[in-house]
């Protein structure tokens, strides 16, 4: 039985893209299969999964698809030395299957939920109809922010729109992630953001782990990959405690074993 974990906010900027690309790239990894719907008008995600699927292909022919979009063999060059490239084919990366759409997307969640294990929906800041209609399927909804004012003041819109999603379905688990801290966080804002978001009933499930601002969460995108995939071993243990903490929700929800 397939697990849908949304990830939005009325807010963009906060890291949603980048979140579900990581969570997707980790599932994977841990050999469930994943599907990723990018239900944004930017794509970021969609972009994402086009670029892993080039990027694999070239692993595989040692030459890039003659219809390539984002990675070639320029953009190889400039990512990884060999021996880098040596360890990542070492990894036998999988695919992600992935789409983009927009309006009404339930029956692409459904559709996707009969292929995978797990399906990630991506959806753009706003309270718009595909993040009412992902609230709406979720199993586990993820709602990021930064520890930024800007994203603090968007708080009490989004709580308006959870408390609907969780009067509706009141099994609908809602987990808070706090991202981008800033390396060091000399002024503590990754601490303030949760203590701000455990004063609202709706948002005070945050994950134990904390995602910093690091540079492996950039650089790993440009050929499809998530850090867990990549060189950062403090980025793949942020990544994979997160993980861990989902499959343990799923559990609860009787939908893995």
């Amino acid at each position: 039985m397939s697990i849908i974990i949304g990830i939005g906010g009325t807010k963009g900027g906060c890291g949603k893209s980048n979140t579900a690309v990581n969570i997707a790239a980790e599932l994977t990894r841990r050999g469930y299969t994943c599907g990723l719907l990018d239900a944004d008008k930017k794509k970021s995600s969609a972009n994402w999964g086009q670029a892993r699927s080039e990027f694999l292909y070239f692993l595989k022919n040692r030459t890039s698809h003659e219809e390539a979009e984002f990675v070639d063999e320029n953009t190889i060059n400039d990512s990884f030395t060999k021996i880098q490239l040596k360890k990542i084919t070492e990894k036998n990366i999988q695919p992600i299957e992935h789409k983009h759409c927009l309006g009404d997307i339930r029956d692409t969640i459904i559709a996707m939920a009969q292929r995978n294990d797990f399906v990630i929906v991506d959806v753009g800041g706003g309270d718009t109809r595909e993040f009412r209609q992902t609230s709406g399927m979720s199993d586990i909804l993820i709602t990021p922010f930064k520890p930024s004012t800007f994203d603090t003041d968007t708080i009490p819109d989004l709580v308006d729109a959870l408390t609907l999603a969780k009067d509706a379905r009141e099994n609908l688990i809602i987990r808070s992630l706090v991202n981008e801290v800033p390396k060091g966080d000399m002024k503590q804002r990754g601490n303030k953001l949760i203590n701000v978001l455990q004063s609202y009933s709706v948002l005070q499930d945050t994950f134990k782990t904390k995602i910093k601002s690091r540079t492996a969460y950039i650089d790993s995108l440009d050929c499809g990959l998530g850090v867990v995939d990549y060189f950062d071993s403090n980025a793949k243990g942020e990544i994979s405690n997160i993980v861990e903490e989902l499959l343990i929700d799923a559990k609860k929800l009787g939908k893995l074993t």
